[in-house]
């Protein structure tokens, strides 16, 4: 085994592994954030777990929803919330 894995130049450690699947949770987590990032794309992680707690009964770790909202590409571009996002309030003297 140890001549055939320094042949291929493969390491013998990854032959095997076996890759874990994504848990149930998790995947509930992704869709319930997709739902609410096409509804409003501004909410930040602070906010989502406000809204998923409230709404969905759901206690979720903000730092759990910053990396499920990066592996899912959603939010990664702050430039974007800064143009989009931005409310324009006027103030006016009385």
């Amino acid at each position: 085994m140890r001549t055939q894995c320094e042949l291929l130049g493969v390491s013998r450690s990854s032959l095997d592994y076996v890759p874990v699947a994504e848990a149930a949770e998790n995947v509930q987590i992704k869709r319930l954030l997709d739902e609410i990032y096409l509804r409003d794309p501004c909410l930040g992680s602070r906010r989502l777990v406000t809204v998923l707690e409230r709404d969905h009964g759901l206690a979720v770790n903000r730092k759990r929803l910053q990396r499920l909202r990066r592996e899912m590409g959603i939010g990664k571009d702050a430039r974007h919330f800064v143009e989009y996002c931005h409310i324009s309030i006027s103030f006016s003297a009385s």
